[in-house]
């Protein structure tokens, strides 16, 4: 068997096992690696910049990110189960389309006077779980009083552009912050995010009251 190269030795000359941690730490090159291998998602996310300020203090990257998606899971499990349905016939479709963009401008301002691990979890959680449940079920409901050619043309934009947009707006922000600013200045990601909110929230009532006159046409 050929010797092992010194790059595959360790540097008290032993050689390595299978339960030992790679080099640079036990998830590879601390920070780094955190934020390359959790990009932001399709609006400015706090959650991986505000991980690696806790790296120092034991957190697992790996560990936690994998814990944070089956919440997300549960919760999104949770509000489509127990809540979707309830909002949209009690109140409507529009307050449906509402409960999203209040839970992260809650959270964003949250996270903008306490910018903590717990709040950018919360955000992070609420994001992804309404997302997937309410918020998907209630958009999809606004294609119901329209024609199939308008509908078509309106899920071309809205499923395929503003997504891909969205998405490389929030990690073009994100890397900026984080490269010229450092993570410790994440919480001021909160102010390009309650922005986009409350106009988001204003083309949700918008969409609301004309799905409202559709409807009842």
């Amino acid at each position: 068997m050929a010797p092992l190269s010194s790059t595959q030795q360790k540097e008290d000359g032993s050689i390595p096992t299978i339960g030992d941690p790679p080099p640079g730490g036990e998830f590879g090159s601390t920070e780094k690696d955190c934020a390359a291998n959790h990009p932001a998602d399709d609006s400015p996310d706090r959650l991986p910049q505000t991980v690696e300020r806790h790296l120092d203090d034991g957190l697992e990257p790996d560990r936690y990110f994998g814990f944070i998606a089956q919440v997300q899971s549960v919760v999104a499990i949770v509000v489509q189960l127990f809540l979707t349905g309830y909002v949209m016939q009690r109140f409507g479709v529009g307050s449906a389309l509402l409960a999203l963009p209040v839970a992260i401008l809650l959270g964003s301002v949250g996270f903008l006077l306490l910018p903590t691990l717990s709040i950018a979890t919360l955000m992070s959680v609420s994001d992804n779980g309404m997302s997937y449940s309410i918020n998907q079920s209630a958009r999809e409901a606004l294609y119901v009083p329209i024609s199939q050619e308008e509908k078509y043309q309106a899920k071309a934009v809205i499923d395929i552009l503003v997504p891909r947009f969205a998405k490389t707006v929030a990690t073009g922000l994100n890397l900026f912050l984080v490269v010229y600013f450092g993570t410790e200045q994440v919480r001021w990601l909160s102010l390009i995010s309650i922005s986009i909110l409350v106009l988001w929230i204003v083309v949700v009532r918008f969409a609301g009251r004309r799905f409202e006159q559709l409807a009842a046409a």
